[in-house]
């Protein structure tokens, strides 16, 4: 050890040179720091050494301590085990066994311990419930409006109690029990509430109008009755939920407003009052009609603001106007289900009944905005009791029918029916001599029977127009409208076949001897042979075109439109309503149908029959203009002959005749046009012709053809061919020597 120091020293010696003084001692202290450092370091892992050896030690007595429990616990389940075999000696083989049994009663203390726990929330639960029901009852008087909060929490605890007790069959009386202290309060809050309520009413002196704005004196009054308002709101009933409780009923302070309302509704219209008919429909729908439009304002000032500010809690956006008037409208359907049943034997009481419903259905839309609201099949909350019950809307369908058939046969059957409709002829004078639009004047004279039966139909269109069931305007359209459209085209088209049948116009061989009688359509008055059956055969062509133009437009009504839309739509209504076979397919096997076509296509084509039997035109061309040589004194007396035999007859009907024989107008032009014989020149009013040699030479000659059109057009020749002119002329016996 002394030479290890000694070999260090001379080491040091020998490689660091000489220190001073204070260096020595700088060194010195250096050193006394690490060596104070080194001995703390020692002293504390000693400390730690200390440590760890207690905790092993101390782990080591724990081991051995739970070592020796496990082999307690071990020699105690053995001996268990051996006491279970020694009970059980017929199960000492079957550990199984054993284990469940050992289950089992393991089960039944759970089973135990739930029951327990069951009857624990049982306890609180009808705790909880007797602690808001008396303080509840216990303001109930005093102050309602604090009453609904415990009586809210009752509400949503016996909720949750029914939401729990789907998946468990023990609560079953305790949600009896909560039910009917829910029920109780409820009722004790409810009648509070509507006596306060009731209060504010009389106060405000209803069911007088009150009208905005409001004076001072009943701002206070006005005040209590909205908080009042509010209070029945907030008080649901405790079934159901809040949102599907006021959605389809009418709310319960409503139906207190309307109370006084529905006591005088039956006062004065089911009672003996004399205000009370059933022919007077009208009455009370025009009171339920006058109490809407009297309270409107209040309601939409004052009332709906109070709904708009409960509307969060009621789940829904609601209307006080759709509200009061669906509560006054239980007044009407009372009225008129009790009414029905006795109008079945009074059509024209049904029909009535019926019109007047649909439209104050229809009027409460346009007038009121109101919005059908439950389980309405349509838009007609009221005219629904009718047309949803078969019974009565065939009644009123059959009524309809049947007075559409009376009017028809007395339009038909007027000894006037086929005459010019006279309305016709004043309104036509009158708007000449005013100075109207001639191209707004029909040319064409209508029939009163034509016009009559448009109005019928108008009339039918009006009836069933506010139906809102597709099927049954289907079946008015059908089997009314459409039938009586019928009826009058076969009724002309029969005349027509007994016209033709007696070959009253073709078989002859000049005119002017027709028959003085036209079965099916004769008047007392038809004496004037020929010009009597030309008469009505021109009668016939105007009605039937008369129906055809009217149901031309009918085509393009707003209604019949919406119908056709509505049945391309849903072509398979047409089925529905069993009137397929009145309606024509738009193509063939398409399942689309049009309303008109069918109808439209008969009129049409009875239009063009009775126009081929009056084309008197071609018979004078072919048997009078090409038969016969034509003087002047001839030709002038063939013009008299027309203007006033054919053309005077057809004036009745259109304004120029002539004009629907343009031929026949332009051969009578070329026969009496004046040629002077001394120049050859012809002349009329406004024009001097050509030399009659000179125009028969250019009508030969196909390069004068500009200059003959020139000379056709000054004279109105527009219809006849170059060929007809010279046939025309020809018949001319002062220009026979002008053909060579």
């Amino acid at each position: 050890m002394a030479s290890f120091q000694q070999t260090i020293e001379t080491y040091l010696n020998a490689n660091i040179p000489a220190l001073g003084e204070n260096e020595i001692v700088n060194l010195n202290s250096l050193l006394e720091s690490r060596q104070s450092r080194q001995a703390d370091l020692d002293k504390k892992l000693d400390t730690v050494k200390e440590k760890t050896q207690q905790a092993l030690k101390t782990m080591l007595d724990t081991v051995h301590s739970e070592q020796k429990l496990l082999e307690e616990t071990r020699t105690s389940l053995i001996q268990k085990e051996n006491e279970i075999c020694q009970y059980c000696p017929s199960h000492a083989e079957d550990q199984n066994t054993s284990d469940d049994t050992l289950l089992k009663r393991l089960g039944s203390l759970e089973a135990r311990i739930r029951t327990i726990d069951h009857t624990k929330d049982y306890v609180k639960t009808l705790l909880v419930c007797a602690n808001l029901s008396e303080e509840a009852l216990a303001i109930v008087q005093s102050d309602p409006e604090a009453a609904i909060k415990p009586y809210n929490k009752l509400g949503t605890l016996r909720r949750f109690v029914e939401n729990h007790s789907k998946s468990s069959h023990g609560h079953a009386d305790l949600l009896t029990h909560l039910t009917n202290c829910h029920t109780y309060l409820w009722e004790q809050l409810n009648a509070a509430l509507t006596r306060n309520f009731k209060s504010s009413l009389d106060a405000l002196s209803w069911p007088n109008p009150i009208k905005p704005p409001y004076g001072p004196q009943l701002r206070d009054k006005l005040d209590h009755f909205e908080q009042c308002f509010r209070n029945l709101l907030l008080l649901h009933k405790p079934s159901g939920k809040i949102a599907d409780e006021h959605k389809n009923r009418v709310l319960v302070p409503v139906a207190l407003m309307l109370e006084p309302i529905s006591l005088r509704f039956r006062f004065h219209f089911e009672s003996n009052k004399p205000t009370n008919r059933l022919d007077k429909p009208e009455w009370y729908l025009k009171h339920i009609k006058n109490t809407i439009t009297t309270h409107m304002p209040f309601l939409i000032t004052t009332i709906q603001p109070i709904l708009d500010g409960v509307s969060d809690y009621l789940g829904a956006k609601l209307l006080i106007k759709d509200n009061f008037i669906q509560g006054l409208l239980a007044n009407v359907s009372r009225k008129l289900n009790a009414t029905l049943p006795k109008l079945l034997n009074h059509a024209n009481w049904l029909s009535h009944t019926t019109h007047e419903v649909l439209l104050f259905d229809q009027s409460l839309q346009e007038e009121f905005a109101y919005a059908v609201s439950g389980p309405q099949r349509s838009n007609s909350p009221i005219g629904e009791i009718i047309l949803g019950n078969d019974t009565w809307f065939n009644a009123w369908f059959e009524a309809e029918k049947k007075f559409s058939i009376i009017r028809y046969d007395e339009i038909v059957l007027d000894s006037q029916a086929f005459d010019v409709y006279i309305e016709d002829e004043l309104q036509r004078d009158s708007k000449e001599a005013g100075g109207g639009d001639a191209k707004h004047v029909s040319t064409m004279k209508r029939t009163r029977s034509a016009v009559h039966l448009l109005s019928l139909l108008e009339g039918i269109t009006e009836t069933y127009k506010p139906v809102p069931s597709l099927v049954q305007r289907l079946k008015f359209f059908a089997e009314i409208q459409l039938s009586l459209l019928d009826r009058y085209h076969q009724r002309i088209s029969s005349a027509v076949d007994s016209f033709e049948a007696l070959s009253l116009l073709r078989s002859v061989p000049v005119p002017g001897s027709f028959p003085d009688a036209v079965t099916g359509l004769k008047t007392a008055n038809d004496s004037a042979g020929s010009l009597a059956s030309l008469g009505r055969l021109c009668r016939w062509w105007a009605s039937i075109r008369t129906i055809g133009e009217a149901i031309r437009y009918m085509v393009e009504d707003d209604h019949f439109l919406s119908m056709q839309y509505e049945v391309d739509a849903r072509p398979d209504v047409v089925m529905e309503a069993g009137v397929e076979e009145i309606f024509l397919p738009v193509a063939k096997d398409s399942q689309s149908f049009s309303l008109f076509s069918r109808v439209l296509m008969d009129c049409e084509a009875l239009t063009e029959r009775i126009e081929k039997i009056l084309e008197i035109e071609d018979w004078y061309w072919r048997y009078v203009i090409t038969q016969n040589q034509f003087s002047k004194q001839g030709s002038l007396q063939l013009e008299v002959d027309l203007q006033l035999g054919l053309w005077k007859t057809g004036k009745q009907w259109v304004r120029k005749p002539e004009n629907y024989t343009k031929r026949l107008k332009e051969t009578l032009k070329l026969l009496t046009l004046s040629f002077n014989a001394t120049n050859g020149e012809a002349t009329s009013e406004l024009h001097t012709f050509l030399p009659y040699d000179e125009f028969m030479k250019a009508l030969m000659d196909a390069s004068e053809k500009a200059r003959i059109q020139k000379e056709l057009d000054r004279l109105g020749i527009e219809l006849l061919s170059y060929s007809q002119v010279r046939d025309v002329l020809r018949r001319r016996s002062d220009m026979l020597c002008s053909w060579s």
